[in-house]
């Protein structure tokens, strides 16, 4: 309890820090933010597009599809919110040496390097889907009960743990292989496609979707729940899904730890 505590002012006092770096920039923070609005903008400007020629999409309706972008638009904000920042400097904590100071820290590496920063930007988009989802719920007259409320949150969560977990073992890479260029751009390329529904993938591409890089669990899921189409195999498994993803990354960060090279040496 004493170490979580810990972590906890840790992480508080690295918040207010960035804050104050962001309010020290505030055109940068104002930039941050319109360009989160124009990202969530885009999404709902293209479904709405594709919508006008189709009633469906692989089944899904368009209130139905909106919900999913604002879902997806949610998960992806908390992500970018959190690890934006931090992530992405892996690559340049091992080049520059600064992974030997990280090393030395009195917390946990992981942590440091996941936590440090905070993506300011997220915030607005985060707001944005709130809003989407509370209209579309209303406007398909969604019922909704503390347990469900409970339940989409908790797989928003997994799907924000499965993401984590792609991201850290994707730039971790470049501990073992240093010289990697850009390695952040092939997860924010990979992850656009939690944005679509999961039926639209037919065959080999809808398995290695669901159960090597599961990006239909991530967004799908969580909309399914709320529109009582999910089953319980499925939401055991997105659980499941994402607790492993935790520990794999865990494992590899650890074991990447192992073949780490020192600046120095």
């Amino acid at each position: 309890m004493r170490r979580i505590l810990y972590y906890l002012k840790l992480y508080k006092a690295f918040v207010k820090n960035t804050l104050t770096r962001e309010t020290d920039y505030r055109a940068n923070f104002i930039a941050d933010l319109l360009d989160s609005v124009f990202s969530f903008s885009v999404s709902i400007i293209f479904f709405e597009a594709i919508y006008l020629n189709v009633t469906y999409i692989s089944g899904w309706s368009k209130l139905e599809t909106l919900l999913l972008v604002g879902t997806t638009q949610l998960i992806t904000s908390i992500i970018y919110l959190l690890f934006m920042n931090n992530l992405p400097r892996i690559q340049n904590y091992v080049l520059k040496g600064d992974f030997d100071y990280i090393m030395l820290k009195p917390c946990d590496e992981q942590f440091y390097v996941s936590f440090r920063y905070f993506y300011f930007g997220g915030i607005s988009s985060i707001i944005l889907s709130i809003i989407l989802i509370t209209y579309i719920m209303f406007k398909l007259q969604v019922v909704l009960g503390i347990v469900k409320i409970i339940g989409y949150i908790l797989f928003i969560i997994s799907g924000i743990c499965i993401c984590y977990s792609m991201w850290l073992m994707i730039m971790t890479t470049s501990i073992v292989f240093i010289k990697i260029g850009q390695l952040h751009e092939l997860f924010l390329s990979l992850i656009k496609f939690i944005e679509y529904p999961g039926s639209i993938y037919k065959g080999a591409l809808k398995y290695a979707f669901m159960f090597v890089i599961p990006f239909i669990t991530i967004s799908n899921v969580p909309v399914n729940y709320i529109l009582s189409k999910t089953t319980l195999l499925n939401s055991i498994y997105t659980f499941f899904v994402a607790a492993i993803f935790l520990l794999i990354s865990r494992m590899f960060w650890k074991k990447s730890l192992m073949w780490y090279q020192s600046a120095s040496s």
